[in-house]
């Protein structure tokens, strides 16, 4: 394929426009009361800082999703005229830094569920209760209270805000822990990693994870060889997949699954297979291979665990493969479909 082709195929990044700034302010004060006139229809709660607000928006109201995003995205370029070309490339890139380490002190030393949800604690008793340090703890928990996490409601005493609470549910706590200590690790050694194997490198034992984690074995195989993060790694796709994250509607969306007619779908590196339990159930007429590493087919065909309706265990099956190997023989011809 040659170059040209390549580039055609890439889509183009945002391109630069003209942007008056009352312009822009008003377009967020229409796209506000938008969204609120939307919000208040379907009698949904309307969005604060405190802890009686709600978790997430309606996920499944494709309405109310794309105001949010046009709201967002006109309020950042509004925020970053107010900023300047310079602060865009040095503060603000240094308040993101900072924001990290600080999400990471709070993850790292499970912070927030030492807060109590309905009323507040010192950060003396907190630093004790949490094993850290009172001269840290106030750094990095102020720091995220200027994002809105974490609020001191009366001086030296500590609270928590909408979005700190939703760090008490298991799959936020599961996401943000990722981000801090995997995903934002893993960024640190990009650079490193292409220096050392070049810009091209597509090998999967040639990545950041091989720096960070002092390994030469692929993700995958490293997973397999630690049980405890491979499980983590398996709650967080689940997780994902029940929030907008990863919205399911969109999976189905995708793709027209029902002219694959009576069909096997093969879905590498399924996991859990919740995606074809949910492709499954809107197509009757599909079968599906789930297939994953030997460790993840283990934990997913446990009876305890299995996310497989008993009515689709004859339709949906596990199989254990490496997406990096060739798909095995026993794998039926008739597969229509690889996802």
């Amino acid at each position: 394929m040659s170059e040209a082709r390549v580039l055609k195929d890439i889509p183009l990044g945002p391109k630069l426009c003209d942007q008056d700034l009352e312009d822009l302010g008003r377009q967020c004060l229409k796209l506000a009361a938008q969204l609120k006139g939307q919000l208040s229809e379907l009698n949904h709660p309307l969005p604060t800082f405190f802890t009686q607000s709600f978790d997430r928006y309606p996920a499944r109201n494709q309405a109310v999703n794309t105001t949010r995003h046009q709201l967002r995205e006109a309020a950042q370029t509004l925020y970053e005229l107010a900023c300047g070309p310079d602060e865009i490339v040095t503060r603000e890139l240094y308040a993101k830094i900072h924001d990290i380490n600080a999400f990471t002190y709070v993850s790292r030393y499970n912070v927030a569920e030492h807060i109590p949800v309905d009323g507040s604690i010192s950060y003396t008793i907190l630093a004790a209760k949490s094993g850290t340090g009172i001269v840290q703890l106030r750094k990095a928990l102020r720091h995220l209270m200027t994002l809105r996490v974490f609020h001191e409601s009366e001086p030296e005493h500590v609270t928590h805000s909408a979005a700190s609470k939703t760090l008490l549910d298991s799959g936020v706590k599961l996401y943000n822990s990722f981000l801090c200590n995997e995903t934002s690790k893993l960024a640190v050694f990009q650079t490193d990693a292409i220096e050392k194997w070049g810009h091209d490198c597509v090998e999967p034992d040639q990545t950041a994870h091989n720096i960070a984690h002092r390994t030469n074995k692929p993700i995958f195989q490293y997973l397999s060889e630690n049980p405890a993060r491979a499980a983590d790694f398996g709650q967080l796709m689940r997780y994902l997949f029940k929030t907008a994250a990863i919205d399911s509607e969109m999976l189905l969306q995708s793709y027209n699954w029902s002219a694959l007619g009576a069909a096997t779908v093969v879905d590498v590196g399924g996991s859990t297979g919740h995606c074809s339990v949910f492709i499954a159930k809107t197509n009757p007429a599909l079968s599906f291979i789930v297939q994953d590493l030997q460790h993840v087919i283990a934990d997913a065909s446990d009876p305890a665990k299995c996310v497989v309706p008993a009515e689709m265990s004859n339709r949906i099956v596990f199989q254990v493969h490496d997406m990096m190997d060739p798909q095995p023989k026993s794998t039926p011809s008739s597969c229509h479909g690889y996802v």
